[in-house]
């Protein structure tokens, strides 16, 4: 069976684990793609705060909702191991059951299709998985969720504007047309674009942080001027940094930065750049 490659928001969690200064080691704890991003998300953060690696390989299961994880991982932290041991433990115990008593029903069922219809056996059509998250920079393209050769795909396509789209896959046999849904989330992970007019202004002539706004534009969202916020220079200072910051409805976050400066500062500034130039 064919592997899917991670998405775009579980890449950005191995970048981040590997930027934070973990090992490859403790980055292969949490980069599987059985784990949501925000499972490797939590998984990332406990290796971050020093949890032992042995402890986070423990937690390291797909049937442990992300908001699970960072329960365990507060109470990890505070060193309370009988309600971590208990949680992990039933958590196994109960899967490991179920997984049992679903192992003896599926040979039942199993042998008796195999009595009933062993001469006539429908094809099966099988997908890789039933949900899929993508970024809207993301293609989808169908045959990455199934390995049979005559399903009937739907269409390649890619939704910039997000949300949740169901595929159907089918093949017909003897007649009888047979349907398999995959559930596509298409998330925005793409951060607005933020321009200011320019990079540097006189404080003199500061005609307040809006003005300098060009352009604010997400691809979802649309246009977000009116979204902007930005600080108002501090008296007193010669130089300072106006932060300028949106967010678009997916919580993506652009940033940008505009100089202010008295004019003898930028003079001065100007005249050392220019001695040390030579």
């Amino acid at each position: 069976m064919k592997k899917n490659r991670f998405t775009y928001l579980q890449q950005e969690q191995i970048r981040l684990g590997q930027e934070h200064g973990l090992s490859e080691e403790e980055t292969a704890l949490y980069a599987k793609q059985r784990l949501n991003y925000r499972q490797m998300e939590q998984l990332r953060e406990a290796l971050e705060e020093h949890i032992d690696r042995r402890d986070v390989k423990r937690m390291a299961h797909a049937w442990i909702p992300a908001e699970r994880m960072q329960i365990l991982r507060e109470e990890m932290k505070l060193g309370d191991r009988e309600t971590v041991n208990e949680t992990l433990y039933h958590g196994v115990r109960g899967r490991t059951i179920a997984c049992a008593v679903l192992s003896v029903s599926f040979f039942l069922y199993s042998v008796c299709r195999a009595v009933s219809r062993a001469a006539d056996r429908d094809p099966v059509l099988s997908l890789t998985c039933d949900e899929a998250i993508l970024s809207v920079r993301e293609e989808f393209l169908p045959e990455r969720y199934t390995e049979n050769e005559e399903a009937v795909l739907p269409e390649r396509t890619r939704i910039r504007s997000g949300g949740d789209q169901l595929m159907v896959y089918s093949i017909t046999h003897q007649g009888h047309r047979i349907d398999r849904t995959l559930l596509v989330h298409f998330q925005d992970d793409e951060p607005p674009v933020l321009v200011l007019r320019t990079e540097e202004t006189d404080k003199e002539g500061f005609e307040g942080c809006r003005a300098y706004i060009e352009k604010a534009w997400d691809t979802v969202s649309g246009d977000l001027r009116d979204k902007v916020k930005c600080t108002e220079p501090l008296a007193g200072l010669a130089e300072q940094e106006i932060i300028y910051t949106v967010t678009d409805r997916a919580g993506n976050e652009a940033v940008a930065f505009l100089k202010v400066v008295q004019p003898e500062s930028r003079a001065e500034r100007e005249y050392w750049e220019a001695a040390a130039a030579g």
